[in-house]
């Protein structure tokens, strides 16, 4: 389960999913290689909802995890158990915590393909509260990147990586980005604010997989958002 509006409607179920069904995968791959020793590496892509939204500045793989929805809460949970089978029987995982992800493809009730949309269609973007709310977002072809880069490092094992395209962009921008980008006429129009929201400032810092992987983004946010238009 990916879609956190989902996952707030459908909990158990998120649960069950992202949890157990991390236990099944993460039980059927040690059964296998006690038989076989056939896997070099298994990389779970966790999320920058495990954070939570109260950091500031970039925040470090350290930081404690302070979810604040049930899909952060499932995955938080889905990484204990994945590090609980490398601690306790040895199984080569590595966790990735992946900041927002887009490009051509992408989920289309996101806010990156909700504002294009709306700019192709020279409607009005809608913007909840002043977009002041900020996180980072991650062209697809760079997370690509970093998932490769961890399954070609031995020192990966056991660890954790942010994963992320190192910029913040707030929502104000992104409504103004997408216009330039689309050549749009679209004007901004601002809805009421939705609930928690006005602070949530979401930055990994991604200088951890810089030093172990030699990880870095290449696609620049703007460029990534031309590409998914």
């Amino acid at each position: 389960v990916a879609d956190v509006p989902f996952a707030m409607k459908s909990p158990a179920y998120t649960l069950q999913q992202n949890v157990m069904g991390t236990e099944a995968l993460m039980a059927a791959v040690l059964e296998t290689q006690t038989r076989m020793h056939c896997f070099k590496r298994v990389v779970v892509q966790s999320s920058e909802s495990v954070y939570g939204h109260a950091f500031p500045g970039k925040i470090p793989e350290d930081a404690t995890l302070n979810p604040t929805n049930i899909y952060g809460a499932s995955k938080a949970a889905q990484e204990l158990v994945a590090r609980s089978y490398y601690h306790a029987y040895g199984l080569p995982v590595t966790i990735i915590r992946s900041s927002t992800l887009f490009g051509p493809g992408m989920r289309q009730n996101q806010v990156v393909t909700i504002f294009l949309r709306q700019a192709l269609r020279n409607q009005p973007i809608t913007v909840h509260g002043e977009g002041k709310q900020s996180r980072d977002f991650n062209y697809l072809d760079d997370a690509v990147d970093g998932i490769l880069a961890v399954l070609g490092c031995d020192a990966a094992t056991g660890d954790v990586f942010n994963i992320a395209g190192d910029n913040e962009v707030s929502v104000i921008e992104l409504a103004h980005l997408c216009i330039e980008v689309t050549g749009s006429r679209s004007d901004i129009q601002h809805l009421p604010q939705r609930p928690g929201e006005a602070d949530l400032h979401l930055t990994p810092n991604i200088t951890h997989a810089r030093l172990v992987l030699d990880y870095q983004p290449q696609v620049p946010f703007a460029d990534g958002l031309a590409r998914t238009a």
